[in-house]
């Protein structure tokens, strides 16, 4: 980025303190870097190398007072926000930073409906009446792709797959269309093909509302999708940082060639398995039908999560199975392990058939 770039953090000798006992002194120890409107800036590093800790601290979430922020400044929109009172880190989380959680299901509220969630931020943040708040928070589900926002929004979040809530999550972080947007590993728990769609919406919205964004991930395949400049944490510290180019493609810091020399850059077939003998566990023409929205004198919709699905397991042998959320593999592993009761076909395991057995006569199995 030039020097003319409008910068809205400046990160400056980040510094966090740990509690005594703990593995190390500071779980941040003077980092720097900024990030400009339009920027996309990739924070990775291995667990426990300080990306999260940093963006808690520039969003005020630290667990204070055993983790704290000891010396540094994060500057933005021309305020620090390390000597804001505990009121303005409120009303600047949503307005002028919002974040994107790693696992939506523990920042979701399992007991509110969706759309009162988004509601619940513009009702805190914006000068809107109910009516206008409605109308945002399906304005916003659209924004970020969700099939019948009007319906969807009277949804709980145990409704939705993974994808669905993390879309669910970018539409509360943007309510309010914040200049800096913190992308905390939003894609680590979806499948290939939900992570693409996601970072396509992150980079969309971006674009379309000319955001600064952090992004902070372990993946380097999600590195060079979508980083404008890239900064490599180790313990603590940022031991490097460039365009992605650089740092992709030359890096200088052995820790970042480390890094990039684990990533898999093709996928290596082992020799095939010798299937001799019976099966160990022999799966033919299952299928699951889930019942949704049913209750007293109303009928609900069918789903079907599995349909006539056959395989065989033999002893010794390791067979994957890989879909995108909501082709039915979990289903598939619970009518295995009798946690669902399939609603056809034969599930036999060692001579037995595990689908005709009662709850008690199945215990032995599991």
């Amino acid at each position: 980025m030039s020097e003319t770039d409008n910068v809205v953090l400046d990160v400056r000798g980040l510094t966090i303190s740990l509690p005594e006992g703990a593995e190390r002194a500071h779980a941040v120890e003077d980092v720097n870097f900024t990030i400009a409107e339009n920027e996309l800036l990739c924070i990775v590093g291995e667990s426990g190398s300080g990306k999260s800790m940093t963006a808690h601290a520039i969003m005020g979430l630290l667990p204070a007072p055993h983790v704290k922020v000891a010396d540094g400044e994060a500057i933005l929109n021309g305020r620090d926000v390390f000597t804001r009172s505990e009121a303005e880190q409120r009303a600047m989380r949503g307005s002028d930073v919002g974040m994107i959680f790693q696992e939506p299901m523990t920042a979701l509220n399992p007991l509110m409906r969706v759309g009162e969630q988004i509601d619940e931020a513009l009702r805190a943040h914006a000068e809107m009446d109910a009516a206008r708040r409605r109308e945002r928070v399906v304005e916003l589900l659209t924004a970020v792709g969700l099939p019948e926002p009007e319906s969807l929004r009277r949804s709980y979040p145990f409704r939705l797959s993974g994808g669905q809530r993390q879309r669910v999550m970018i539409a509360m972080a943007l309510a309010l269309e914040p200049r800096l947007l913190i992308a905390d590993e939003p894609t680590t728990a979806l499948d290939v093909t939900t992570q693409k769609q996601i970072l396509e919406l992150i980079q969309r919205m971006q674009r379309e509302l000319g955001m600064a964004v952090m992004f902070i991930t372990h993946d380097f395949g999600v590195v060079a999708e979508i980083a404008d400049r890239v900064a490599v944490m180790q313990e603590g510290r940022c031991v490097e940082i460039g365009t992605a180019d650089e740092v992709l493609n030359r890096p200088q810091h052995p820790y970042t060639r480390e890094l990039i020399a684990a990533v898999p850059h093709y996928i290596e077939h082992r020799d095939a398995f010798n299937r001799e003998g019976d099966p160990l566990l022999d799966a033919q023409n299952v299928r699951k039908v889930f019942s949704l929205g049913s209750g007293f004198l109303r009928r609900g919709r069918e789903l079907v999560a599995a349909d006539d699905v056959s395989l065989t397991i033999h002893p010794g042998e390791t067979v994957g199975i890989v879909g995108e959320s909501g082709s039915g593999k979990s289903t598939l592993g619970r009518c295995l392990l009798g946690l669902h009761r399939a609603d056809g076909g034969q599930i036999v395991f060692d001579g037995t058939d595990l689908n005709r057995l009662g709850r008690r006569a199945f215990h032995p199995f599991r």
